[in-house]
């Protein structure tokens, strides 16, 4: 039987292919990081002098998703001067521009004076703002002076990443305070980093990115080794753990998370919507909660001539585009290659626009979100939609797990408490059943009659 496969898009947000440790073989680095998949690759700047990296790697049409930070490293603060700052407002006029940094505060070497750190960290913050860029920021034993001076100076309009992150919760509460994100490394693999990767366990999904480093910090299963971005696999597989996800819903998330916080603008390798008739129809993520046997995904990359394989999942403002306008469609379904509630931030956002230029929506679900994320999805988004049609697929859990062969226990019931807490919010509710699917569909319509709701079969 086959089996959707997808390869979405890894995002190293934080290397130096910059530095002279890759200056004799910087090609077949990057060639073994896309052939891992690392399509997009930020360098974490550090250094103002990039010549060799722009010239030969940000020219080149191949390397579309490459792009880099700017900025001075506290090691090197007491450098700085106003002819550098100068040169940092130059880097950012080119497109491959990303934020400021890497900058910040390294009490664990204090290579410059930490008073002249804490000068320079007050020029960068500055400089972010007056570019509108986000900061990328390095904190070493020193994140209460870098809280106050971001306390003092303004938090960037365009937001904090604070890269390589080695603090502790209360650490971390600041940052989501600020609404800044978090960036984790090889760190996460090292056998005695217990209580970091207890601390990034509870980052919120939405705030998290990973990285490299490169050519620092290479992961437990390559220590000892230059580190380089088709190592961020292991950092990967280690956060898929720590949330219980699949490695590719890691790539799908912390991608998606680097294009929001860098702006990045990106091709996502698969169409966002496709018109059926007279229903359009949007395509907004890959990821899913079952692995069903009889899903169309399984055997077609598409529908009705539409490619449905994303590497890169859209943002809220990307569907709104590409919806146009709502009311020249009898009705707009969530419904697409994967499990739309998964992301139901965006639905709500995006059925919302919907809703209050006269659409109608409706939510194609399997129902069982909740136990991926943990949110009541249904009620969340419940305000801007019109129809919830839920798979139920079998008349019993046995049968369930056997055709649609979910990643969580109790799947089944959670579907079916779904259908309640629908009902509940005064929603029309349908149910479905894939007549294809194998499942014994004797009593089908007894059960959806029973449950006081329409029934289709598909």
């Amino acid at each position: 039987m086959p089996e959707f496969k997808t390869e979405p898009y890894i995002t190293d947000s934080h290397h130096h292919l910059s530095h002279q440790d890759f200056s004799s073989d910087i090609e077949e680095v990057i060639g073994r990081a896309r052939e891992a998949g690392v399509e997009i690759l930020i360098e974490g700047g550090g250094e103002v002098a990039l010549p060799y990296y722009l010239k030969n790697c940000l020219s080149d049409p191949y390397l579309r998703n490459m792009y880099f930070c700017a900025g001075l490293h506290p090691h090197d603060a007491m450098n700085f001067s106003d002819s550098i700052l100068d040169k940092l407002r130059s880097l950012a006029t080119h497109k491959r521009f990303a934020g400021v940094g890497e900058c910040g505060l390294d009490y664990h070497y204090d290579n410059s004076p930490r008073d002249v750190q804490k000068r320079v960290f007050r020029k960068h913050i500055e400089l972010a703002s007056e570019l509108k860029k986000p900061l990328a920021i390095h904190a070493r034993k020193s994140y209460r002076d870098v809280f106050g001076i971001l306390e003092d100076e303004g938090v960037p309009e365009a937001g904090v990443l604070f890269h390589c992150f080695s603090g502790g919760d209360e650490d971390l509460a600041r940052i989501l305070e600020m609404d800044g994100y978090i960036s984790i490394g090889g760190v996460l693999t090292f056998p005695n980093a217990v209580r970091t990767r207890e601390v990034i366990s509870s980052v919120p999904r939405e705030r998290l990115l990973i990285e490299t480093d490169a050519p620092y910090l290479a992961p437990q299963n390559v220590r000892g080794k230059r580190n380089e971005p088709s190592y961020i696999r292991y950092v990967a597989d280690e956060l898929a753990n720590l949330w219980g996800l699949p490695v590719e819903d890691v790539y799908f998330i912390t991608t998606y998370n680097a294009r929001v916080f860098f702006n990045i603008d990106i091709d996502h390798g698969g169409d966002i919507v496709y018109k059926l008739g007279d229903r359009l129809y949007l395509n907004v993520t890959n990821r899913c909660t079952n692995r069903c046997s009889f899903c169309i995904r399984n055997f077609r990359d598409g529908l009705g001539g539409y490619y449905l394989k994303l590497r890169v999942e859209p943002t809220p403002d990307e569907v709104i585009k590409a919806i146009g306008i709502p009311g020249e469609y009898e009705e707009i379904v969530f419904c697409g290659y994967g499990e739309p509630l998964i992301r139901y931030d965006l639905v709500r956002e995006v059925a919302r626009y919907i809703k209050e230029r006269g659409g109608r929506v409706r939510v194609n679900t399997n129902g069982i979100a909740r136990l991926y994320h943990g949110v009541d999805a249904i009620e969340y988004v419940s305000n801007y939609v019109d129809v919830f049609s839920i798979s139920l697929n079998a008349t019993n859990g046995e049968e369930y797990n056997r055709i649609c062969r979910p990643l969580y226990k109790g799947a089944y019931k959670e579907v079916l408490k779904s259908i309640e807490r629908a009902k509940s919010l005064n929603k029309e509710v349908r149910v479905s059943f894939v007549e294809s699917s194998g499942a014994d569909l004797t009593g089908a319509e007894d059960m959806a009659e029973a449950l006081g709701v329409s029934v289709r079969f598909r």
